[in-house]
């Protein structure tokens, strides 16, 4: 996949569990006191409930968003961005062990495979890039043959303070809509890191897939140009 920046990431996001509209309109209609005006069912959006929803969004009462519950998991990405993922808040993580899966990824895995291709930064010229770009690659690939060579003579709990930062690594995750409308509020743009802005502006995609009429509202709300 290609990303907006240029270069290539291969990351996969998968969405695993969600709450259907009927669940959080429901919610949202308690407040109300209007249970009786719900018509939501499952995940259909009702256009009584529709309406609801886009008055709670425009008017700022985005606390009702976190029923939105999703379940996702991610493959592909960086230990880099890993680091900058976790500093975001109200999210449960389970991330790949490096204890207990280290060794099998080295030993099953051609070891380029392991690692992430920086993107393209806009502002740096092609040429400078593609020399930083095989001067790191190289760098890197050196550094996970080194951990292979002493794979039987270390534990993983050694070994990982060797891996470079564009290892890749994979995590399951759960979190809300309003933690996750935030996130992608702060991540898509330019100045960001650009592997985690394609996670943002995908992730965003996944999610319309599931709840459209949730995140067009959410996309109007925050003036999201993507």
């Amino acid at each position: 996949m290609e990303n907006l920046a240029g270069g290539m990431i291969n990351m996969e996001i998968n969405i695993t569990h969600y709450t259907p509209y009927e669940t959080v309109m429901r919610a949202i209609r308690f407040s109300h006191a209007s249970l009786g005006r719900l018509d939501s069912k499952e995940n259909k959006l009702g256009p009584n409930d529709k309406k609801l929803l886009y008055l709670v969004i425009e008017q700022g009462h985005h606390s009702v968003l976190e029923h939105f519950v999703y379940t996702f998991e991610v493959e592909g990405v960086s230990r880099a961005f890993l680091q900058e993922f976790v500093r975001h808040r109200h999210i449960s993580l389970t991330v790949q062990s490096t204890r207990f899966a280290l060794k099998k990824l080295l030993k099953t895995n051609a070891l380029d495979d392991l690692l992430v291709v920086p993107c393209t930064d806009p502002e740096v010229p092609q040429r400078y890039f593609e020399l930083y770009y095989r001067n790191i690659t190289e760098q890197n690939l050196k550094q996970l043959e080194y951990i292979k060579s002493h794979i039987q003579e270390l534990p993983n709990d050694v070994l990982k303070y060797l891996l470079p930062e564009a290892f890749k690594t994979a995590f399951v995750a759960t979190t809300n809509a309003r933690e996750l409308g935030h996130l992608i509020e702060l991540r898509h743009k330019e100045n960001v890191l650009c592997e985690f802005r394609r996670f943002a502006i995908e992730l965003f995609e996944k999610l319309y897939e599931i709840h459209p009429e949730l995140w067009e509202m959410l996309r109007g709300w925050y003036k999201w140009d993507f």
